[in-house]
């Protein structure tokens, strides 16, 4: 993973305006600077195009972390509304723990999923931002405890 970022970052030093990250997926190497780091850790490459980015993992992690930087990136540097939709482009190889490409979706240009879970293995899984975003939150929030 570190081979690939410092791939990445030596390819725009010498010039270059896009190359192919994690899974194929288009990543813009002229805005290798501007990679987003969210709260759990995620690192975020935009994409070549302003609505696509790519969320790289940091160790095990699941869909529900995948989506968290996902939300919180298309609502801080991105600035969605909370009803316009992140949707998976690009899914997380099977077996893998690699990069997930993701897209921002205007709201009502894409059907939600009817999966009860939040997976990062199929194209097209989607959550609102406001909902990607919340589970940000509830990872922090850990279990009860009623003692």
């Amino acid at each position: 993973m570190r081979r690939m970022a410092a791939g990445l970052i030596a390819l725009s030093l010498v010039g270059a305006c896009t190359t192919a990250g994690p899974n194929g997926a288009s990543v813009n190497t002229t805005r290798m600077q501007s990679v987003y780091v969210a709260q759990n850790g995620f690192r975020v490459y935009p994409g070549t195009d302003p609505t696509q980015f790519l969320v790289v993992p940091r160790g095990g992690s699941g869909g529900r972390q995948y989506f968290c930087a996902a939300g919180e990136y298309a609502w801080r540097r991105l600035g969605a509304a909370p009803a316009d939709r992140v949707v998976v482009t690009d899914p997380r190889p099977a077996g893998g723990n690699g990069a997930v490409g993701f897209a921002l979706a205007p709201r009502g240009t894409v059907e939600s999923t009817s999966s009860i879970t939040v997976s990062v293995a199929r194209a097209g899984e989607s959550l609102r931002v406001v909902h990607a975003e919340s589970l940000c939150r509830n990872d922090r929030i850990g279990f009860l405890s009623w003692d």
